[in-house]
């Protein structure tokens, strides 16, 4: 991986490593601290010392070890801004995914999906999107979710700087 391509990215996914190194944490930080957003997705077998050094750069929030326990998708935060306006109402008789385990958060702030025992799927810490669960086959079946679609879109979108529609060059 070449470091300094980063800074160029708009959207950087970590999606199922196992080990997050020193030099790509730092590397992302910056990225982080300039604007750009990250979401970071646990592996089931990941180091939870070196996840937590990535959560500890936007938050004082830490994950916990894993927790094998089949857990549903129940909670949508319909105001959040990447839920906003995706749904024309708020859905009751949805066919909830499910996590097989997860790593327990103690925030339950800024949470945008979260389980049924109110503890958090995907959280937002200021410019760090974390998922607490590996989306993995095996692991969840968020993927076949309608809405892994909407989640990532708006993630994305978010990422993107769009330019002014206009400027005063006067008064």
């Amino acid at each position: 991986l070449d470091y300094s391509q980063i800074k160029t990215q708009n959207l950087i996914v970590l999606n199922g490593l196992s080990q997050i190194s020193v030099a790509l944490k730092n590397s992302l930080e910056a990225f982080m601290n300039t604007g750009g957003i990250v979401v970071m997705i646990p592996a089931k077998n990941g180091n939870l010392k070196s996840y937590n050094q990535i959560l500890a750069t936007q938050t004082s929030n830490q994950l916990e070890p894993l927790k094998i326990q089949e857990k549903r998708i129940t909670n949508i935060a319909f105001n959040h801004p990447i839920l906003k306006n995706v749904f024309e109402e708020k859905v009751t008789n949805f066919q909830y995914p499910k996590v097989q385990c997860y790593f327990p958060m103690s925030n339950t702030t800024n949470s945008i999906l979260s389980f049924e025992n109110q503890q958090v799927f995907l959280v937002q810490f200021k410019s760090l999107f974390v998922f607490t669960a590996p989306l993995e086959t095996e692991a969840s079946n968020f993927i076949n979710s309608p809405l892994i679609v909407p989640t990532f879109y708006n993630i994305g979108r978010s990422s993107l700087k769009t330019p002014p529609l206009y400027y005063w060059i006067g008064a």
